[in-house]
Order: structure tokens, then sequence, then C-alpha cells
């Protein structure tokens, strides 16, 4: 959820790592909670900020842990202003890595698109030459591990961290192939697709980047229906959170989901209810579609304090 090893240093809260009380993975510090006689270091919160636990008065809320540690800073202000930075997604992406694993470069497969690959995306609804020059993607020939794909680069901070391949053909068992996770500077299910196009204090996320490609910049892809922790990190930066997932059952179950933890950080949230997945929106839906986003945030904005 947070970087809890700055916010303490920052706050002087003094903790300690090792000893008789403590656990992998916790920083202990002295329970904060009244009527606790805790006179060591009993009370562990998570390293990620996803727990907070006493030896001698039990679990707690890591809200109500926040509010008694700062109590004149807002638990939902302090997450986001110690979300994690580029630095602890290398560090979460990399707990069972060596650092001399993680390779200095990634390496994009693929060249130029051929006829071929630019007539699948046509076929899809998209321009070629703009995905080209928009997000970077490249074609693979008819040989090799990722044979015949829309290779599309992932970026975190402008840097090129991973990739994922769409299969063009339909006949793969594998339609979306991403790269191997010791080719990947961080795992690709650790950021957000297009999250550095998200420059606004409001986003929508959505499953896949074919639906970023159709409804744009401040929009981001979880790569799936399952989402990460880290993935729920990079969304709590954000005032408000438009969730657009495929409009079936898993996709209402993962809509449902992200929506309560993006609310329980203090993210407004909205559930996109649509007839359509965004891929398969026309340009005219599309743009429609934006519009709407953006006079629902606007009304939001006059009748809150957000």
């Amino acid at each position: 959820m947070f970087d809890v090893e700055r916010f303490l240093g920052d706050y002087n809260i003094d903790f300690i790592t090792e000893g008789p009380n403590t656990s992998e993975n916790f920083l202990n510090i002295h329970c904060p909670f009244p009527g606790c006689d805790d006179h060591g270091y009993h009370f562990g919160i998570a390293k990620n900020g996803m727990g907070a636990s006493c030896w001698k008065c039990g679990k707690k809320s890591i809200f109500a842990t926040l509010k008694l540690l700062a109590p004149d800073t807002s638990p939902q202000q302090i997450v986001k202003q110690y979300r994690p930075g580029y630095q602890l997604l290398l560090k979460l992406n990399n707990n069972e890595r060596k650092l001399k694993e993680i390779p200095k470069k990634v390496i994009l497969p693929g060249q130029n698109l051929t006829k071929v690959h630019k007539n699948y995306l046509k076929q899809r609804g998209f321009s070629p030459d703009y995905l080209i020059h928009k997000y970077k993607i490249t074609g693979t020939g008819p040989l090799g591990a990722y044979r015949l794909r829309v290779v599309v680069p992932f970026f975190y901070n402008k840097k090129l961290v991973s990739y994922q391949g769409r299969d063009i053909t339909n006949q793969s068992e594998q339609r979306y192939k991403a790269c191997s996770k010791p080719k990947e500077i961080v795992h690709h299910k650790h950021i957000l697709y297009n999250f550095d196009n998200c420059q606004k204090d409001w986003c929508i996320v959505t499953e896949g980047f074919m639906k970023v490609w159709k409804l744009g910049d401040n929009t981001c892809a979880t790569l799936g229906r399952i989402f990460t922790e880290q993935q729920v990190l990079l969304l709590s930066c954000f005032k408000v959170v438009f969730i657009y997932f495929d409009p079936d059952s898993a996709g209402r179950d993962g809509s449902q989901k992200l929506s309560l933890l993006l609310d329980s950080l203090g993210v407004v949230s909205f559930i996109i209810s649509a007839e359509k997945a965004a891929d398969n929106l026309t340009q005219d839906e599309s743009k429609l579609f934006m519009k709407k986003v953006k006079k629902t945030y606007k009304n939001l904005l006059t009748k809150t304090n957000l």
C-alpha cells in the first residue's frame, strides 16, 4: 500500500526489524493503541503497509493505526504521499530474484510492422501508423518464440521495462505472450500499461492494451482481469478512478473488488456499466464515452471538495 519505512523515518517513530517479537517483512514499533501495556516493540506493521498487528492486543486496521501515529494527517494522504516509486516497484518485483539477474536493458523482439500486421490492426479498428508513433509497437515474423505477433512495449517512468506480444493469426493457443521474467526489468503485472500517459488526477483503468488504444490518454490497463497489489498502489495516486472492465461476470467481479480496495484507500471509484468492451467501441463511440467521463469528473468536482 505504501512505503512504511520511509513514513516511520520521516515521522521520527522508532522501529526495529530484529528481535524476539519481530517477523520477516514487518517493522515493529511500540503499540500506539490506548489500553495496551506494550513496553517493548510488540506492534508490527507490514513493510508494504498492507497489515498491522500487536502481539499483545491483536490485529489492527492500518488506517486506525495511521490515525494514531499521525493524528494531524489523514491516512489517505499518508498512503498517497508515501506511495511506492520506481525503486520500490523494483524491490517488490525482485524480492525472489538476485540483483545481478536483472537485465540492464529490455530487448524488444520484432521490427517494423508488415502488411499482415497492419491488416490485422485495421480489422480491429486501429490506425497502424498512429499506434507505431504513439505506442512504439513492433511486429514479428513467422519464426521464433514470438512468431507473427504485434509486440507492445511497456514503459514505466519513460523506461522500457517489459513487453507483451499479441498473436495476429488467431490460431495460437496463447493469444497474449508476455516477456519472460528473467528478461524484464519490472514484472509486467507490477505496473500499469500506459501509466506514463495518465497525467490528470483521474484515470480510466481497463484490462488490456487494445482497450487503452481505443480510449487514449488518461487510460491505463492491468493487463488482465486479475490485478495485483502493486497495480492498486499505482492507482492510489489518483483522486478518481473509472473502472471499465469487460461486461461479463468475471469483469464485473473484478470491478467490484478493485472498487472496494480503492475506496478503502480514499480513492473515489466509479464502475462503468457498458454493453461493449472498450476495444469493441467504434471511434465515434470512444470519443463520446471520453466526453461523458470528463463531464462526470467535472460534475464531481463541483459537488465535492476533491
